[in-house]
């Protein structure tokens, strides 16, 4: 996972820790007032999410799968403390960022989920194999 400067299209940062293919990434909400670049998730297809501090530069957690079934395939922090995966067993998981635990689960798709997107009014989207597009609440 690479961090750019935008302003002089410099690298700033390189993370390494996956072995997998990096699927995506999300900017993970910090508290309003917080300085700093902040916290970006990333997932694998080696079934990890990890969680770098981009001022650090370091990566400051790993959140597991338990099996290659779980990968998730893309993320979104729709709020602060949490994070949301669309995942290759048909649901959209939702992991509190403070304990690394599973803190819920929407079920609705009948095949992987392969993208999630939060809209600005703060719903969400998911979009599966299953050729339907969910919206959540």
């Amino acid at each position: 996972v690479r961090v750019w400067d935008l302003a002089t299209f410099a690298e700033v940062v390189c993370f390494r820790g996956h072995v997998g293919k990096v699927l995506s990434l999300s900017v993970v909400l910090r508290p309003l007032g917080s300085r700093g670049a902040g916290l970006v998730a990333s997932c694998s297809t080696d079934a990890s999410i990890r969680i770098w501090d981009v001022d650090a530069r370091s990566e400051v957690g790993v959140l597991c799968q338990s099996s290659r079934q779980e990968w998730v395939t893309d993320l979104v922090a729709p709020r602060i403390g949490r994070l949301v995966g669309s995942c290759f067993d048909a649901r959209l998981k939702v992991w509190d960022l403070a304990t690394g635990e599973v803190v819920g689960a929407m079920l609705g798709h009948t095949r992987p989920v392969t993208c999630v997107l939060m809209m600005p009014n703060g719903l969400i989207l998911s979009g599966s194999r299953d050729r339907l597009i969910k919206l959540w609440r």
